[in-house]
């Protein structure tokens, strides 16, 4: 029996990974938590906040609707900062495209300048997000890769 029939006969493990996270008691319990067992919570948001506390990139594997949910990409963000345009790019275009959201994710951003790439035009044509990322950027200390 593999790891998705289980879960499905076990209800509550739905819970304990909510709970835990992926790599818990209940992923040595029921076996390696796999790509297919991932797609089967997708779309169920407190498994999903469960999951990129673990690991941002399982933000990869939800569905389009919690991609779009900017708690889940906040939320994210917030545990994973090191990894922000990374975060930034997985979540959906409507998010990308939201000033709000651009903003709070250039806040919680550890290099703001990572974000200023994807939101380019963003910068270019809102006055709101271009005055914000100054300003977040005046406050953030420039590291270059190269120095």
């Amino acid at each position: 029996m593999n790891i998705v029939d289980k879960i499905k006969k076990k209800k509550y493990i739905k819970k304990i990974l909510a709970f835990n996270g992926p790599d818990s008691e209940a992923d040595k319990y029921f076996g390696s938590f796999d790509d297919e067992a991932l797609k089967l919570f997708n779309d169920d948001k407190d498994v999903m906040l469960a999951f990129v506390s673990k690991n941002p990139f399982y933000l990869a594997y939800a569905s389009d609707r919690l991609k779009s949910d900017p708690d889940l990409a906040l939320s994210t963000l917030t545990a994973w900062p090191q990894f922000d345009n990374k975060i930034f790019a997985l979540v959906s275009d409507e998010l990308r495209h939201n000033p709000k959201f651009v903003i709070e994710a250039l806040k919680l951003a550890e290099s703001p300048y990572a974000i200023g790439q994807l939101i380019y035009n963003q910068l270019a044509t809102n006055e709101e997000v271009a005055q914000a990322f100054e300003q977040i950027c005046e406050a953030t200390p420039f590291i270059s890769v190269t120095s």
